[in-house]
C-alpha cells in the first residue's frame, strides 16, 4: 500500500510539472456555445474587401502612423480576400501604427468583439484593445508577449497567459464583455480560453461601457506586420435604432444619421406596421443633386409619403459622387476620396450601411437601388460591381460619363478601378431609366454630345457587354427633369411582389 501511495503521488506531481513547464500549451476550456453573447445582434462589420489596395481604410481612423504604413492590402494566405497590414518598418522603438474605431455607447448587457489576427513576428506587442471611452481601456489581448497571447486583467500590470502564437498564422480572437460586472472573457478560433471571466484592466473607474476597438502595431526594434481582417461587433442592445413609421425621414429629432462602419450620412423611415418578426425590403434612395432632405426638394419625405402601405424600409444615402460637393462628410472622407475616388468611397457606404440597417431592422438580402440625375455617378457603379446585393435599380434620368462598351477603361468617372462585376446575379437584374419626355437635358434620340438619353445608351451598353440582359429605358410623357416617383415605386414594388407572391 505505502509503495502505490508513493508511485500515485510521483505521478501527480510529475503530472503537475509537467503542466507547469508546457504553460504556453494552454489547452480550450470551453467551447463556443456558452458564449453568452454568441446570439447577440451584429452591431458592425468590417470585412475591408470594398476598399482599394494601398490606400488606408475609409471606415477606420487612422493615427500614430509613425515609421511605417497601414493600408488594405491582399490576405497573404489568399490573394481574394483583403485584408488590413499594419506594416511597420522602422526599428525605432517609439514608432506605432495605429487604427481605431469609435462607436455610439452601449451602455447594457453584453458586447463581444471579433477579429482575425495575424503577425510575422511574434515576440513583440500588437495589441487588441477595447475601451470604455476614449482614453480608458478595459480589455484586451498581446498577441506577440514573447511567443505567447496574453490579456489585460485588472490593473493592467497583470497578463493572463491565453495561448502560444505562430507567425504567419491567422486566429480568430473574441473578446466578450459584460457591461455591468466589468468582466470579459477570451476565446480563440471557436474555444473559450478563460477559465473564469478576467477583471476589466482601470475596473474601478471605467464606465460600465463599450465606445472603441483599436489595433496597434506597438513600438520595437523589430520591423514586423501585424495584420487585421473580419472584424465583427455584436451587442444584447444596440443603441440609436429608429423605431418610425409613416412619413417621418427619421426620429424627427436626430436630422440626418450616421453609419456605425462607414461615417455613411442617411434618413431612415420604416414602413407603417414594421415589427422585427418579419422580413422587410429595403429601398435606398441615392440622396442628391437637389432632392437632399431640404423642403421643398425633400426626396426621402416624399418617398415616404408617396410610400403609403408598401413594405419598403426607405433609406435616403447622402452620396459623395460629385465634383466640388462635400456633403457634409468628414476631411477622412475627403482624403479618401480624393486618394481613390467619390464612388469608391460610395460603394463602401451604400454596401455597409445596407448590412447595418438589415441587422437592426430584419431587411431581406437584398435592396432595391434608385437615383437621380447627378447621382447617377453612384447609382451605376453600384449596378455594376455589386450586383450580387441588389433585388432591382432604377434611376430617373441619371448621368453616365462612360462612352459604352466592353473596355474598363470606358467605364466613366471613378469608375476605371474596378471594372465590371462578374457576379451571375447581373446577367437577369432590372435595371430602369425613366426620362421624362419634356426633359431638356436629356436630349432624347441625340447620339452625339452628352445627353443624358445617350448617356443611358451607354450606360445600357457597357451593361450589355458584360452579359447584363434586362436593362431598359422608359419615355414618361409631359413632365421634365425630375424625381419620377410614383413609376420608380410603382416599379420597385411590381418586382417586389411577383417575387414575394405570397404577399
Amino acid at each position: 500500500m505505502y509503495i502505490r501511495i508513493i508511485i500515485t503521488k510521483t505521478i501527480w506531481i510529475t503530472f503537475l510539472a509537467f503542466m507547469i513547464s508546457c504553460r504556453s500549451l494552454v489547452m480550450p476550456i470551453t467551447s463556443e456555445d456558452t458564449d453568452p453573447t454568441r446570439l447577440d445582434a451584429i452591431y458592425a462589420q468590417f470585412t475591408f474587401d470594398y476598399g482599394v489596395k494601398g490606400i488606408a481604410p475609409v471606415d477606420m481612423t487612422n493615427s500614430e502612423l509613425t515609421g511605417g504604413t497601414l493600408t488594405e492590402e491582399s490576405d497573404p494566405a489568399d490573394a481574394n480576400n483583403q485584408c488590413i497590414m499594419l506594416n511597420k518598418t522602422s526599428t525605432v522603438a517609439t514608432n506605432q501604427l495605429t487604427m481605431y474605431k469609435d462607436f455610439t455607447a452601449v451602455t447594457q448587457g453584453t458586447v463581444s468583439v471579433e477579429a482575425k489576427v495575424r503577425v510575422t513576428d511574434a515576440s513583440n506587442w500588437k495589441q487588441f484593445t477595447l475601451f470604455a471611452n476614449t482614453s480608458t481601456d478595459i480589455a484586451g489581448v498581446i498577441i506577440g508577449d514573447g511567443g505567447n497571447m496574453t490579456a489585460i486583467n485588472n490593473t493592467g500590470t497583470n497578463y493572463t497567459l491565453i495561448s502560444n502564437v505562430l507567425v504567419n498564422q491567422w486566429y480568430t480572437v473574441k473578446l466578450a464583455l459584460n457591461l455591468s460586472a466589468k468582466t470579459y472573457d477570451v476565446y480563440v478560433d471557436g474555444k473559450k480560453m478563460t477559465t473564469k471571466p478576467l477583471a476589466w484592466k482601470n475596473q474601478g473607474i471605467a464606465p460600465g461601457q463599450f465606445v472603441r476597438m483599436l489595433f496597434r502595431n506597438c513600438g520595437s526594434t523589430t520591423a514586423d506586420i501585424y495584420y487585421v481582417d473580419s472584424i465583427i461587433v455584436t451587442a444584447s442592445n444596440i443603441p440609436g435604432l429608429v423605431y418610425n413609421s409613416g412619413t417621418d425621414k427619421s426620429n424627427n429629432t436626430s436630422g440626418m444619421l450616421m453609419g456605425r462602419t462607414c461615417p455613411t450620412l442617411y434618413h431612415i423611415s420604416l414602413p407603417i406596421g414594421w415589427t422585427p418578426t418579419k422580413k422587410w425590403p429595403i429601398f435606398m434612395y441615392n440622396m442628391h443633386d437637389g432632392w437632399d432632405g431640404v423642403a421643398p426638394n425633400d426626396g426621402p419625405e416624399i418617398f415616404a409619403q408617396k410610400r403609403g402601405n408598401m413594405p419598403f424600409i426607405i433609406v435616403s444615402v447622402k452620396t459623395k459622387s460629385i465634383v466640388g460637393n462635400t456633403n457634409g462628410y468628414p476631411q477622412d472622407v475627403l482624403n479618401y476620396c480624393s486618394a481613390t475616388s467619390d464612388q469608391l468611397f460610395d460603394e463602401i457606404a451604400v454596401i455597409e450601411l445596407f448590412q447595418q440597417i438589415k441587422e437592426d431592422y430584419n431587411g431581406e438580402d437584398k435592396f432595391y437601388w434608385d437615383g437621380f440625375s447627378a447621382s447617377g455617378h453612384a447609382f451605376w457603379p453600384l449596378v455594376m460591381w455589386r450586383s450580387e446585393f441588389i433585388a432591382a435599380a432604377c434611376v430617373s434620368a441619371g448621368n453616365y460619363l462612360g462612352i459604352g462598351g466592353p473596355d474598363p477603361s470606358d467605364l466613366g468617372r471613378g469608375m476605371t478601378s474596378k471594372g465590371v462585376s462578374d457576379a451571375p446575379e447581373r446577367i437577369n437584374l432590372p435595371v430602369k431609366q425613366y426620362t421624362g419626355a419634356n426633359d431638356a437635358v436629356a436630349e432624347i434620340g441625340v447620339t452625339t454630345g452628352k445627353g443624358m438619353w445617350q448617356q443611358f445608351m451607354n450606360a445600357k451598353a457597357t451593361c450589355e457587354a458584360h452579359g447584363y440582359t434586362n436593362v431598359s429605358i422608359d419615355i414618361l410623357p409631359g413632365v421634365g427633369h425630375t424625381v419620377h416617383f410614383d413609376a420608380e415605386l410603382a416599379y420597385f414594388y411590381a418586382h417586389y411582389m411577383s417575387t414575394h407572391p405570397a404577399h
